[in-house]
């Protein structure tokens, strides 16, 4: 599970890129199942952090929230493209805020921001963040390394949510 800590102090973006790395590896046949079978270990550690959902759970975490923030996905902090909205919630909006790397919004707002995400034809998805549900994410198919491991074949994103 990744932490609040591990946002504030950028190493979110360090295993972003171990993603990319170990993704881009699994195309060479020699390394294959080697970086198969250590991606596999590593991600059981993650299992039921990553859900895909409807708008419905997104309104209300975000009511139940004390601090709500908005800023870039995390995937756009390391990419610079494919620009979309992430909001964040309690212990991690406050500190992404500290740090800059978000602002704080209202509840109204963050509705919105989700909204417009749902409404533009992204996928959203709840990550959980030291165990809790504190980032809501408008997804960018392309640079999200979430999406990069699925269509690798690891399925790591729980779709129990998704309405039919």
């Amino acid at each position: 599970m990744v932490t609040v800590e591990e946002y504030r102090s950028g190493e979110i973006f360090g295993y972003m890129k171990q993603i990319d790395v170990a993704v881009k590896l699994l195309k060479f046949p020699l390394i294959k199942n080697t970086v198969r079978k250590k991606l596999v270990e590593k991600l059981k550690k993650h299992r039921g952090d990553f859900v895909l959902v409807s708008r419905d759970n997104f309104d209300y975490l975000i009511n139940s929230a004390k601090t709500i923030a908005v800023g870039p996905r995390m995937c756009y902090h390391l990419y610079k493209k494919d620009l979309s909205y992430a909001i964040f919630l309690d212990e991690l909006a406050e500190a992404l805020i500290q740090i800059g790397s978000a602002e704080e919004i209202s509840k109204e707002d963050a509705v919105i921001v989700m909204k417009e995400g749902k409404e533009s034809g992204r996928l959203q998805l709840i990550s959980k963040v030291s165990g809790k549900p504190l980032e809501l994410c408008n997804q960018s198919l392309e640079t999200c390394s979430l999406w990069k491991l699925e269509r690798a074949g690891f399925k790591i994103m729980d779709r129990a949510n998704i309405p039919k």
